[in-house]
């Protein structure tokens, strides 16, 4: 130890001090960074609550923290002071949060942790990490700032989403990692980490639409529940705005349009998933599609427009959110979606095989009145593959959109009535049409 004090002071003399003392100013620019955060939380706590200010450290102690961590760092090569000084503070440290917590069970130690993470900040920045140094104490600061957010957000939780979020985490960062990538099968069409790819990739779409209705989809009027609950199901979304008309007074007209929005955001729902696994197949159905959107936006602009509902839903301010989210995420769902895509993937190769590529269309209009996220990637990626043409692939990515949109239009028209559904039928037939003249003028 001797020795180590020896050689720092040895550096100190023999070191220029331009660049050091920029460091150390950093490093002490860390810890006034964020000990003013921690002194500030504090006394807005105390006001809050009503009492006393009372904090383990404040701006003075984090900056004095940060520069002896500089210090350290700048003084002994061998890190060695360096060491000796953080486990010295970390003493120092558990013993302050040991005398803290006597005053109630609910004591944390998130400042406690801060000062030791001020140290090696400060130490980092004399030890040439300056820039990663100064970007990871203002993270630090803006993590230490989330406190309030962090628990609104955790009060605002429920169990079951708390769960989804950890299942969507654990298909995603845990089980994907591991799957092999082989292709295995009958044209090997099946590769498990492909498929768990995909499944992770359009079990986050519904995931995000989910949370994107959690956040602004109560209570928000027909138009932005469409939109918000066509990325997360637009079948749900058909079902929740027709039930609206019938149950709570939503006007028809609004309600028609939110059908027509949802179901147009299920048309670029599909245009990612193609561009993602089929971009030959979204290039040959880009004209189809652009027509059957601009001719749908049309429809529901006019509707809008007529109802009233792009500036407020008809519905009472204390009326039920119109649409009725379900659990955001779970594996039942998530397996059975991977055991369908494997399933359609070997249908439609063995399809291509036996029966020709025109077979596709017919099994496209089956399959998509259960769902066309599952067609459309397993057409796409046969077509990426060379084992069927793009045109071949996009003409069954359009009967599956037809046979979903048929289903959705009954849908609406059962369940919300004549009112509903005789628009709704309108436009979708109007979106057909202008889908057809796009097809013959594209394919012929």
């Amino acid at each position: 130890m001797q020795d180590a004090v020896s050689q720092a002071f040895d550096n100190i003399a023999s070191a220029a001090p331009g660049p050091q003392l920029v460091a150390l100013g950093v490093a002490a620019a860390i810890g006034f960074l964020i000990g003013f955060e921690r002194e500030w939380s504090h006394r807005s706590e105390s006001r809050e609550a009503g009492k006393q200010h009372r904090t383990f450290a404040g701006a003075r102690t984090f900056t004095l923290g940060a520069i002896v961590g500089g210090l350290a760092g700048m003084l002994d090569p061998t890190l060695l002071l360096a060491a000796s000084g953080f486990a010295g503070l970390a003493l120092f440290v558990a013993v302050a949060y040991w005398v803290r917590a006597q005053d109630g069970p609910q004591r944390g130690g998130t400042t406690e942790v801060a000062l030791l993470a001020v140290y090696l900040l400060g130490c980092a920045a004399t030890r040439g990490n300056l820039v990663l140094a100064a970007a990871a104490g203002v993270g630090v600061a803006w993590v230490l700032s989330l406190k309030p957010s962090v628990t609104k957000w955790a009060e605002a939780l429920s169990p079951t989403e708390a769960r989804a979020a950890l299942r969507m985490l654990l298909i995603s960062v845990v089980i994907l990692p591991i799957l092999p990538s082989a292709d295995i099968g009958p044209g090997g069409v099946i590769n498990p980490r492909t498929l768990w790819l995909i499944v992770v990739f359009i079990s986050g779409l519904s995931f995000t639409g989910y949370w994107l209705a959690r956040a602004f989809g109560e209570a928000r009027g027909a138009v932005l529940t469409a939109m918000i609950g066509g990325l997360a199901s637009s079948t749900a979304a058909t079902l929740s705005l027709a039930r609206a008309v019938r149950d709570r007074g939503l006007a028809p007209t609004a309600a028609a349009s939110g059908v027509i929005i949802a179901n147009l955001v299920m048309i670029v729902r599909v245009g990612v998933v193609l561009a993602v696994f089929g971009l030959p197949v979204l290039v040959a159905a880009a004209p189809v599609l652009g027509t059957g959107l601009t001719v749908g936006a049309i429809a529901a602009f006019a509707l809008i427009r007529q109802s009233g509902a792009v500036e407020e839903s008809p519905m009472p301010p204390d009326a039920e959110p119109a649409l009725e989210a379900s659990n955001p995420f779970s594996l039942g769902p998530a397996l059975f979606f991977a055991a369908m895509l494997a399933a359609i993937g070997l249908i439609v190769h063995f399809a291509v095989v036996f029966l020709g590529e025109g077979s596709l269309t017919v099994f496209g209009f089956i399959s998509g009145v259960v769902d066309v996220d599952a067609i459309n990637v397993s057409v796409g990626r046969q077509a990426v593959a060379g084992a069927i043409s793009p045109k071949g692939a996009a003409v069954a990515c359009f009967a599956a959109i037809t046979s979903n949109v048929l289903f959705k239009a009954s849908v609406a028209w059962t369940v919300g009535g004549k009112s509903v559904g005789a628009p709704v039928a309108l436009a979708f037939a109007a979106m057909f049409g202008g889908g057809a003249i796009a097809a013959l003028f594209a394919f012929i």
